[in-house]
């Protein structure tokens, strides 16, 4: 009897604490909800503050209003950003005169660059590739060496041990002149012909230098030494090259790498 009243006890004293706690918690949430409808009214009064100085400040009677009388917009000259031309004392038909000298020039290039162009086009149609390729070594226009040269270049079935001989002396003067595109294309065709007969003439030439070359493939031999003076040729040109940055220095120590095995 004593342990059920001490247990009823207890009970009563844990069912008075927990009617505390949900007191305590409804008390604080009314005050919670209670805090935010403050806040929304406060906010909302600021807004209509705001809104109504704003209109008091717009609508004021004694607020001046300047027109704008600007003939151009923010008073601002476009034609002062301009390049202002200087008089030199040249007159209309003496600058006409020069422009016609330049075009002259410009246009007898292209034209026989165009000419140039046709004759090796229309030899190689008829499958005279070797002999396109000679023409177009003979008439030394390197531009159109270049434009040719970079059609063909990664055209690996156009390539023969025939085209890598009659094109490869012609990569040095390529390889020498003043235009980066003319020195990339020389370095780029090279790389092709390394890549497609490198092997080919190195071992020739080791085989010729030991004195057992076939006396019946004297023929590919020559082709093979041709082959190896023009990659040689090519080398030295591009040595002075190796150090110069972007693509072309990028281009020319590749070659160069690939060159290795030649042992120049």
């Amino acid at each position: 009897v004593e342990e059920e009243v001490v247990v009823d006890e207890v009970d009563d004293v844990f069912e008075h604490k927990h009617n505390e706690d949900d007191e305590e918690v409804q008390t604080h949430t009314h005050d919670s909800d209670a805090e935010e409808v403050v806040s929304e009214e406060i906010a909302t009064n600021n807004q209509h503050h705001n809104s109504s100085l704003r209109k008091s400040t717009w609508n004021r009677p004694d607020r001046r209003i300047f027109p704008s009388e600007r003939s151009t917009p923010l008073n601002i000259d476009p034609s002062a950003f301009l390049q202002q031309c200087i008089d030199m004392g040249v007159s209309e038909s003496e600058v006409e005169e020069c422009v016609r000298v330049g075009h002259r020039g410009t246009s007898d290039v292209l034209s026989a660059r165009v000419r140039n162009l046709k004759i090796v086009a229309k030899l190689w149609k008829q499958q005279k590739k070797k002999k396109s390729l000679q023409e177009l070594v003979r008439l030394e226009d390197n531009a159109a060496l270049a434009d040719i040269l970079r059609r063909i270049q990664l055209r690996g079935d156009v390539w023969t041990l025939d085209l890598a001989q009659e094109a490869l002396p012609s990569l040095h003067r390529l390889a020498s002149s003043p235009h980066n595109i003319h020195v990339v294309t020389a370095c780029e065709t090279a790389s092709v012909i390394i890549t497609a007969f490198g092997q080919l003439i190195n071992d020739t030439m080791r085989a010729q230098e030991m004195g057992t070359v076939d006396v019946s493939k004297e023929e590919r031999v020559a082709k093979c030494t041709a082959c190896f003076r023009g990659l040689e040729t090519l080398h030295t040109a591009l040595l002075p090259k190796q150090r110069e940055s972007g693509r072309v220095g990028s281009v020319v120590r590749k070659v160069i790498k690939d060159l290795e095995i030649f042992n120049f």
